[in-house]
């Protein structure tokens, strides 16, 4: 039997302008036959660290980002408490769908769960890509996943290309390399491929909250969990037993966050992303994993 992928998407409803962008991109990306892909839309408002304040109201998908999947998914506020997704992934008590800093749990994991295909391929809307023609992450990280037993997450190379010292330096873990990937025993929420048996296999996971008891009655007045993100659990389950996120050789695939959301960023991020295709990037991109625009800006200038 074929192996089988689900791709998800996952954005809020200030992304919409910026999935005009990043959703081909990540498509084409990608160079895979998904068994269904699907875009998740919280359309709840955002706090603490995932706040953000630029107008949405009036702004809907277009018909050309509806099209590129075969499920669009709006959740709501307390769409978390009509299943049992969160209780079912974790052990106790742990209804809330966003973690102490405002960022998404139940958004991640209700899809994830839901996916009956062999693999899943999960990412954050504001990631750009850069793929060699012909070459297919997806199919690249299932032949590692299959290969490597002790590998249980597969991403991109995070940054453009740039030696080992420089991509460690950026990485909040330990790193090695192996037959040309580089491992990190840290694994980011905004861009993976995933076992779905390994995801189902943790279940119950223990919930693992801030220690401040502060945060904690600070993240509960604003109507968020104390629990810490969802990657954190996950980086510690995959370090308890050893395990390692592999990215993907530079040469092949690399990608960025994009946390700007500024009137000036949305204007040249066509051009960005031109230039990424292209294998094209300001030297002081190498190796970051989060766009810096003033290098960019200045990479712009130099063809105007």
């Amino acid at each position: 039997m074929p192996t089988t992928c689900d791709l998800i998407i996952n954005a809020t409803r200030f992304d919409f302008p910026l999935l005009e962008i990043t959703a081909p991109n990540m498509l084409r990306a990608s160079e895979f036959a998904f068994g269904q892909k699907t875009l998740v839309v919280d359309i709840g408002a955002r706090h603490g660290a995932y706040r953000n304040d630029r107008a949405a109201e009036g702004i809907d998908l277009s018909d050309q980002v509806r099209a590129l999947f075969d499920r669009i998914v709006f959740i709501q506020p307390g769409d978390e408490k009509k299943d049992d997704v969160l209780s079912s992934f974790f052990s106790g008590r742990s209804g809330r769908r966003l973690d102490h800093r405002g960022g998404p749990i139940y958004p991640y994991l209700k899809p994830m769960l839901s996916s009956n295909a062999d693999y899943i391929c999960h990412l954050d809307c504001d990631i750009l890509f850069f793929f060699r023609p012909g070459f297919s992450w997806i199919e690249k990280g299932v032949s590692v996943l299959e290969a490597f037993p002790d590998i249980l997450a597969v991403a991109p190379h995070s940054g453009p290309p740039c030696d080992i010292a420089r991509f460690a330096a950026a990485q909040p873990g330990r790193v090695e390399e192996r037959e040309g990937l580089r491992l990190v025993d840290r694994l980011s929420t905004r861009k993976f491929l995933i076992s779905s048996r390994w995801l189902r296999s943790l279940t119950p996971v223990t919930p693992q909250y801030v220690r401040s008891k502060r945060r904690r009655l600070a993240a509960w007045a604003a109507g968020r969990s104390a629990l810490l993100p969802l990657e954190i659990h996950l980086t510690n389950i995959m370090r308890s037993s050893d395990g390692w996120r592999a990215d993907l050789p530079a040469s092949d695939c690399w990608s960025f966050h994009c946390p700007e959301r500024t009137d000036r960023f949305m204007q040249i991020l066509p051009d960005i992303l031109r230039k990424v295709e292209s294998d094209a990037f300001p030297n002081e991109q190498a190796g970051a994993y989060d766009l810096l625009l003033e290098p960019w800006e200045r990479l712009l200038q130099t063809e105007s």
